[in-house]
């Protein structure tokens, strides 16, 4: 049986190619980079839901003794609190593994489009974890600080550090090395990188909103519910409604899946200004003619 032709990273991409090309390779490799992705943040995954499952139902027990006037629960507001900080903690560490984990499936796929070893994988996204962490912490806090003094830096600031992990990993480069390559990269072609993030983006929030449709129909559908047979006070009882919070964390479960297209498509970002600037992958094909 012939196999199907890789994927090639290394050319330019316009922001058309960029989104088909992402789809193209999710589509192809969806079964062994959710494999890898599981074997590799697993536990830092379910650290992830179990803290936000149980924000959520502290958030919406406290949510529904505010409304009714029953007092504070002192209890449920310091493990609302301990689960939000465990919940962010798990968070920052899961989408930054998951970006060295994607980005490293990405290295393992140009060497070998149809073996993948997720040991390897993952040992490697998990032996610089600190160094990700520390560029993705820098680059947030830029981003923010930007966007603090005034809104346009911050989105100007945004594109080219949207980047800093992904240079981190595919040239195994420091931090401050990682910033300084975004910048050059990222020269000439401001625009193209961050329409491109904007429109994926749009196609994230979109497909995040689809999955909360069931989590808003029960909701209406149980406040109407309520309106009907004249309970109106109890209407904000549904923020403590354990099926509510179910399709809650089901829908927010899904909206963190939804960033491996970010990311795919970030490393699609990377080659291609890589390549306006380096024409590595052209040199490479000529290379290959000549051999």
């Amino acid at each position: 049986m012939m196999q199907p032709k890789p994927i090639e990273f290394q050319r330019r991409f316009d922001l058309g190619s960029n989104i088909s090309s992402t789809f193209d390779f999710l589509k192809s490799n969806y079964k062994p980079l959710l494999s890898t992705l599981w074997f590799s943040c697993r536990w830092v995954f379910i650290i992830f839901i179990v803290a936000q499952g149980a924000y959520l139902y502290f958030a919406g027990d406290l949510q529904s003794s505010l409304t009714f006037q029953v007092g504070l629960d002192d209890d449920n507001l310091f493990k609302s609190l301990i689960s939000i900080l465990i919940y962010f903690i798990s968070a920052i560490v899961l989408f930054t593994l998951a970006q060295a984990t994607i980005y490293e499936f990405v290295l393992a796929y140009q060497r070998d489009s149809q073996t993948f070893d997720r040991k390897a994988i993952a040992e490697k996204a998990w032996g610089d974890i600190g160094t990700y962490l520390i560029a993705n912490f820098a680059a947030s806090l830029v981003i923010i600080l930007g966007a603090m003094l005034c809104l346009i830096p911050g989105i100007y600031l945004w594109p080219p550090l949207s980047l800093v992990v992904a240079i981190c990993v595919f040239e195994n480069t420091s931090v401050s090395n990682a910033f300084s390559q975004a910048f050059k990269l990222i020269k000439d072609n401001w625009w193209e990188t961050f329409l491109t993030l904007v429109v994926l983006y749009l196609i994230v929030a979109f497909m995040g909103a689809i999955f909360q449709i069931p989590m808003y129909l029960y909701m209406f559908a149980s406040m109407f519910m309520e309106i009907s047979d004249g309970g109106v006070d109890n209407i904000y009882a549904i923020a403590a409604d354990p099926i509510y919070l179910g399709l809650q964390l089901m829908a927010a479960i899904c909206s963190t899946i939804l960033y491996i297209i970010i990311y795919v498509s970030t490393a699609f970002i990377y080659y291609n200004l890589n390549e306006r600037r380096t024409q590595s992958g052209a040199m490479s094909r000529i290379e290959t003619l000549g051999n």
